[in-house]
């Protein structure tokens, strides 16, 4: 079950993603996350390198979606490299650029 934190993330800020796999395709609502660079507090380098989605369990599992699959965000075709299902009712999914 997702928790009410997640849940409103992803009311405020997901966004309509398409997933491709042998099957078809499936159109979810996910939480997308694009590379970004920064600095802490104390000014060292701290980053995230890749894209990733944050999608329901139950929306992943339904659309069949696996390594190897695509995904389509803003536009942008990326195949899944990683898929990180947990008990909190949400999956990580890990997207490099086609």
């Amino acid at each position: 079950m997702a928790t009410y934190l997640q849940i409103a993330c992803m009311g405020a800020f997901a966004e309509s993603i398409t997933v491709n796999t042998a099957a078809g395709s499936a159109t979810m609502q996910a939480h997308y996350r694009a590379p970004w660079m920064g600095a802490n507090m104390e000014g060292i380098p701290i980053e995230r390198a890749s894209h990733t989605l944050d999608i329901p369990n139950a929306d992943l599992l339904a659309s069949g979606a696996v390594v190897g699959d695509t995904a389509v965000v803003r536009g942008v075709t990326y195949h899944i490299i990683e898929v990180s299902v947990d008990d909190s009712g949400m999956a990580r999914v890990v997207l490099r650029p086609s």
